[in-house]
């Protein structure tokens, strides 16, 4: 019974901002909360948490949070395992792979000439494995 008795002491204090908002009546007797109220709250405190959502969503898409360091894209990945991948970076115009693995970053090899264009604008065309496996073959690395 005392776990009943603090939990309902908790929801007590829980509300208690309610009725401070509220504010006590004259006589000094307790205050009261209409629906009306509560839902106005409620209401609000949705309308805050959607415009700070839209803002770090409007930050994220103009590059503000998380984005990539200039000069540096992605241009292709390919799962070779469960949790480890290779990835083809355009770093300054040279591109380089890397093979990323939980905690582990490791460059595999650094290209001379391009691997697969890097014209944003321009499509790319095949499949990055078969690319992959070509350069890699021109390059004298073991492709399999």
């Amino acid at each position: 019974m005392g776990r009943l008795s603090r939990h309902l002491g908790i929801s007590t204090l829980a509300w208690a901002p309610l009725s401070a908002m509220a504010g006590a009546d004259a006589g000094g007797g307790a205050a009261v909360v209409s629906g009306g109220d509560v839902l106005r709250m409620v209401l609000t405190l949705g309308l805050v948490l959607a415009a700070i959502l839209l803002l770090a969503w409007l930050l994220r898409r103009a590059g503000g949070i998380g984005g990539a360091a200039p000069g540096m894209r992605v241009l292709g990945s390919l799962s070779v395992g469960q949790r480890e991948r290779v990835v083809l970076v355009d770093v300054g115009g040279r591109q380089i792979l890397v093979g990323v693995a939980p905690g582990n970053v490791r460059l595999l090899e650094s290209f001379s000439e391009a691997v697969v264009d890097s014209d944003p604008g321009a499509a790319v065309g095949g499949d990055f494995a078969a690319r992959l496996r070509t350069a890699l073959a021109g390059q004298g690395g073991k492709a399999r």
